[in-house]
């Protein structure tokens, strides 16, 4: 069995590194392939994007990996009010540079959190949250 073939889709959170002012987060999901080769079709958009975390949910279709991901954001955005809605799947917020690492990570976090809440309310099969290694090489502060 192939490895993307293990994995029916996900959802995970992102963060953009060079930004500490007005920090960036972007939850999203996958389905089909892999987090890495999800991470690699978003550095073509973003740049300076790192996957921080995903939770694996092994047998759901894009429905339910789908539903997961929009029950994060709405529950994000109403539990955080300092979070603000920027394009359809980003959350903008202040910070700087000695609280962004601390803050990136909380916000992770909960959205993983609320992702497993919602996932055990459903009976929708997850795995364990995973912190990949997907660094991309260049300039990281803190």
């Amino acid at each position: 069995m192939k490895v993307n073939e293990q994995i029916g889709g996900g959802v995970y959170m992102c963060s953009a590194f060079r930004n500490y002012i007005n920090a960036l987060l972007k939850c999203g999901s996958f389905g089909g392939k892999t987090p890495a080769k999800r991470m690699g079709g978003l550095r073509k958009e973003h740049s300076n994007l790192e996957m921080i975390c995903y939770l694996p949910l092994p047998e759901s279709p894009k429905s339910e990996y789908e539903s997961v991901e929009y029950h994060v954001k709405m529950i994000m955005f109403r539990r955080f009010p300092n979070l603000s809605h920027i394009g359809n799947d980003h959350f903008g917020f202040k910070t700087n540079r000695y609280e962004h690492k601390a803050l990136v990570e909380f916000y992770c976090q909960q959205a993983m959190k609320i992702a497993i809440a919602y996932c055990d309310m459903y009976g929708i099969k997850h795995g364990e949250v995973i912190y990949p290694n997907y660094k991309k090489i260049g300039v990281h502060y803190g």
